[in-house]
């Protein structure tokens, strides 16, 4: 049994208005429960801006069937106010550009999907750029100093186990967790 185009529709409309709830997730700090404040000159809205952000985003999924290229120019754009705001599209906003993506690779000749890649990366080396302008931007780093970084800020600390010489984590309050929090050295030592 075969899904009728209406109900294909249908799954494509639930799909998007999960992308919506997703990226309206991710706009949303778990840590103090508040949506990311985009810069007051691109957002003078009140907070029905990020609901209705996440809605445009999702938007092209729904419409990806009807029409793959128009609903791929509606992501583009839409990605593209996010990064304009200051936000990150590799983070929620872009898995509905990857389906509308995929739906313009299945759809059409091999020259169009390439193109519409190309612009999709074009925006993403766009927002790196940005955030390496804005100073948000990071690394790369040396194998030691990245993993300094990330282990700080999950507050977990790394050993050499002597035997195996595999990584292994701290338990937290342990001496050795103390003492590489005070030399603020979360990584272990390079083996000898």
């Amino acid at each position: 049994m075969r899904f009728k185009e209406r109900a294909w529709t249908r799954v494509d409309w639930a799909l998007a208005a999960m992308c919506a709830l997703l990226v309206y997730g991710i706009m949303y700090r778990a840590s103090d429960h508040t949506v990311y404040v985009f810069p007051p000159s691109l957002w003078l809205a009140g907070a029905w801006a990020h609901p209705l952000l996440a809605v445009i985003v999702a938007l092209p999924v729904g419409l990806r069937r009807r029409d793959p290229m128009g609903a791929l120019l509606l992501a583009l754009v839409s990605c593209s106010l996010i990064v304009a705001a200051g936000g990150e599209i590799n983070r929620g906003p872009f898995l509905p550009l990857a389906l509308v993506l995929f739906t313009v690779a299945a759809t059409r000749t091999r020259t169009v999907a390439v193109a519409a890649l190309a612009a999709s990366l074009a925006l993403l080396v766009v927002q790196g750029f940005i955030l390496s302008m804005t100073g948000n931007g990071s690394g790369p780093f040396p194998m030691r100093g990245g993993m300094n970084r990330l282990l700080k800020d999950v507050q977990v600390t790394f050993r050499r186990d002597a035997e195996t010489l595999r990584p292994r984590i701290n338990r937290e309050g342990s001496v050795l967790d103390r003492e590489q929090r005070e030399r603020g050295e979360f990584y272990y030592e390079a083996a000898a």
